[in-house]
């Protein structure tokens, strides 16, 4: 799939970003939403991948 770039430009705030949405097979045949952003001209900041965890064993290791 092609991804979806915004970018948001604002002088009188020096605000240029830009946001990068994605998604990718990940190494077990499924889906996943790989988000970018950062500073136009910078590297831009990437989250960590998702685990396959179950919304119950987040909640768990949340709580621990």
């Amino acid at each position: 799939m092609n991804p979806i770039g915004l970018h948001r430009l604002d002088p009188a705030h020096n605000m240029f970003r830009f946001y990068v949405l994605a998604i990718e097979p990940d190494l077990f045949g499924r889906f996943r939403l790989v988000r970018q952003w950062g500073r136009i001209g910078g590297r831009g900041g990437r989250p960590p991948p998702a685990t396959s965890k179950t919304s119950e064993e987040r909640l768990r290791y949340h709580h621990a």
